[in-house]
């Protein structure tokens, strides 16, 4: 009788196992065909400590520069296709900010850490990327599809793990900025960046 019980036991193991294994090699063929499928490539450079004050000072200026609208208090920063984005990781979130970028137009997002290893995870984009203190990655992308898609940290980097949220918007190009004044203008039209500056008085 206890010889069956072992056989059972040893055929239950050897099953989760197998099915494991199966599971594994799936994944790692989807896995595959969806990073050749996402369309971006990554170049990683060293940062040095020093550059870390700089590159605060580029997500501001980012910041400061496209803000169109709010969410709440959350200003929603819409660079011009093209151009650089600047997403400084941090055991205290991505930034507070919200990027919106255009479906199809090509960008190139720097990503570096401020702190401990983080990874830069947008499912729905299929852009994922870790990053650890010291590194930059630069990730040149092309958003293939609109919609509002999470940024989460794919890497358990401690406690505060669980906060590490924000959001991509992605919309259709041409795109029309609606600005909190409810003016529309097309994005990157001289009528826009007009009344960026007189905004900013």
């Amino acid at each position: 009788m206890e010889e069956k019980s072992g056989n059972r036991n040893l055929y239950i193991v050897a099953t989760c196992l197998s099915l494991l294994l199966i599971g594994t090699s799936i994944g790692a063929i989807v896995w595959k065909y969806v990073n050749v499928d996402a369309g971006y490539t990554i170049t990683k450079e060293k940062i040095p400590p020093a550059a870390l004050a700089d590159f605060k000072k580029k997500v501001e200026r980012m910041v400061l520069n496209y803000t169109v609208r709010h969410e709440g208090d959350i200003p929603i920063v819409h660079p011009p296709a093209g151009s650089d984005i600047y997403i400084l990781a941090s055991t205290q979130g991505w930034g507070k900010y919200i990027l919106e970028l255009e479906q199809g137009k090509p960008y190139r997002l720097n990503l570096t850490s401020l702190d401990l290893k983080h990874t830069l995870a947008i499912r729905g984009l299929h852009l994922f990327n870790a990053v650890a203190l010291g590194e930059l990655a630069i990730i040149k992308f092309s958003p293939a599809k609109a919609g509002r898609f999470t940024l989460q940290c794919g890497y358990v980097c401690g406690p505060w793990h669980d906060g590490m949220n924000s959001a991509i918007i992605v919309v259709p190009s041409p795109v029309i900025a609606i600005t909190n004044e409810g003016v529309r203008y097309r994005l990157g039209s001289q009528a826009f960046l007009t009344a960026k500056l007189a905004s900013k008085g």
